[in-house]
């Protein structure tokens, strides 16, 4: 219950779970929802340890944002875990992503081959 709340009050839908400044793990929302709840858990008895995703997939922060969507298309995640050595870990979302793609779309709008390009689904 403290990663839910402390989850609530970041308003973030993840926390990442640390040991000696390493990421250890990272718990989100999903996992409260799919390994906490839906096994009927009691959350104030249940070690983040036991629910949380371990080692979850890293990007650096030089990491091109494609390598963001290629992962989170491939895996499901909503969430990754952004490291550099000497800096604190941060985190890239679904919702950085799209607002990124929505960026790139609003300069490219005057160009409407540029739009064309990026927005083909190849489905005819």
């Amino acid at each position: 219950m403290d990663a839910i709340a402390t989850m609530n009050n970041d308003r973030h839908d993840y926390i990442l779970v640390m040991e000696n400044e390493a990421i250890v793990g990272i718990f989100t929302i999903r996992d409260f929802l799919n390994r906490v709840a839906s096994e009927r858990f009691m959350p104030n008895e249940t070690p983040i340890r036991d629910v949380m995703t371990p080692e979850p997939d890293t990007l650096k922060q030089t990491d091109l944002i494609s390598f963001a969507v290629e992962r989170m298309a491939r895996h499901g995640f909503r969430n990754i875990p952004i490291i550099d050595e000497g800096s604190p870990p941060a985190v890239v979302t679904i919702w950085d992503v799209m607002s990124h793609v929505s960026e790139i779309l609003a300069e490219a709008e005057d160009d409407k081959d540029i739009v064309d390009e990026m927005t083909d689904t190849g489905g005819g």
